[in-house]
């Protein structure tokens, strides 16, 4: 099998062909529905709205369930007190909470940013939310700590232990306990949670070390625990599950040491090894057996590459930034971006086949 040469030039493949590169198209004029956002006097400049509600707890004013009739009579979803931050409503909150995050020589006023709220849009119907399970992240770059697996299951790292959240009962519970016996026992001790994913019985960790666990639900035992990689730096940034055209369930795993790496989920065998030119932040396969693999990493362009080999297909350009997060829609035909420039950017029309010319659009 053939597998890419860590010293690829994937910036010498611009001149290659012309259908291989993608730019995201930047808006010209400013959209009538940007929103410009006055930073409140009391909100330290030194620490993001989010963190100043935590640091002072009688800016929550609710510490249980809030239902939709609470929502409707004007208290906050999070049950935030956004009139003691200075805040008139939660879009103004979010939009300052977003800026306010500090990116290195990134200024918020960068033409290539963007920032609007769709006016007529409607992208979900608030129900109800709990305070009784919340989620750890213990560095601000940890991504995918929280998975929904169906309308009512979701998963999230809790301290130092995933928990399952089931919304129609309503109930919480432990699943996977990373100081717990079952675990340590393993040669893992003391493992910091950097990723999580689940699927169907399995739910998985990766760790600040290049730890990869994974638990089997029905059997309720630990069916693979090792440090995938030993090279310095090697985080498990993320892991991804997907089916092969086959029907083989595959895990993937993105690593800090540049590396995609592809799991048999019978035997946990690498079968497949991908290797990129930076470290690898999240990686995810076209749906319904198709043959790209979208790459996010410490780059600020993206890349399309054959899932198999490794060879780069496509280049996606116009983030600013470390790109983050990947995602495609369900019929492989959109692929969506998220970068550290706080943007998300998406391209349409993208082909099962290798080597097509792809319409790109921004948001």
């Amino acid at each position: 099998m053939k597998i890419m040469d860590d010293n690829v030039d994937f910036d010498s493949l611009s001149g290659s062909t012309e259908d291989s590169i993608v730019t995201f198209e930047d808006p010209t004029e400013a959209d009538e529905n940007q929103m410009a956002i006055d930073v409140p006097d009391n909100c330290a400049n030194s620490m993001t709205s989010t963190e100043f509600v935590q640091s002072i707890p009688s800016l929550t004013k609710h510490h249980g369930d809030i239902t939709w009739e609470d929502y409707q009579n004007g208290v906050d979803m999070q049950g935030i007190d956004l009139a003691m931050l200075g805040f008139s409503c939660r879009d103004t909150y979010r939009m300052h909470n977003a800026q306010s995050v500090y990116l290195p020589g990134l200024c918020m006023d960068h033409p290539r940013l963007s920032w609007f709220t769709p006016s007529d849009a409607e992208f979900f119907s608030f129900n109800y939310s709990t305070r009784r399970v919340s989620c750890s992240i213990g560095h601000t770059q940890l991504r995918h700590l929280v998975v929904s697996t169906s309308q009512h299951d979701v998963y999230a790292m809790c301290k130092n232990s995933i928990m399952h959240w089931n919304a129609s009962r309503r109930k919480e519970s432990s699943v996977l306990n990373m100081s717990s016996p079952e675990v340590t026992s393993r040669g893992l001790r003391h493992m910091t949670v950097t990723t999580i994913a689940a699927i169907e019985n399995l739910v998985m960790a990766g760790g600040l070390h290049g730890e990869v666990v994974v638990k089997d639900l029905n059997r309720n035992s630990i069916v693979f625990a090792d440090h995938i990689s030993t090279r310095s730096d090697p985080i498990t940034n993320a892991i991804d599950c997907h089916w092969s055209p086959q029907g083989q369930l595959v895990m993937m795993t993105s690593n800090n040491d540049g590396k995609i790496r592809m799991f048999d989920t019978e035997s946990f065998s690498v079968f497949n090894t991908i290797r990129m030119g930076f470290a690898v932040n999240h990686a995810t396969r076209q749906p319904n057996g198709g043959k790209l693999l979208c790459v996010a990493g410490d780059h600020e362009d993206g890349r399309l590459v054959d899932v198999d080999t490794g060879k780069p297909e496509v280049i996606l350009r116009g983030h600013i930034r470390n790109m983050f997060a990947t995602a495609w829609h369900p019929d492989g035909s959109i692929i969506a971006t998220g970068n550290e420039d706080n943007t998300c950017r998406w391209v349409s029309n993208v082909s099962s086949e290798l080597g097509v010319s792809l319409r790109c659009s921004v948001c």
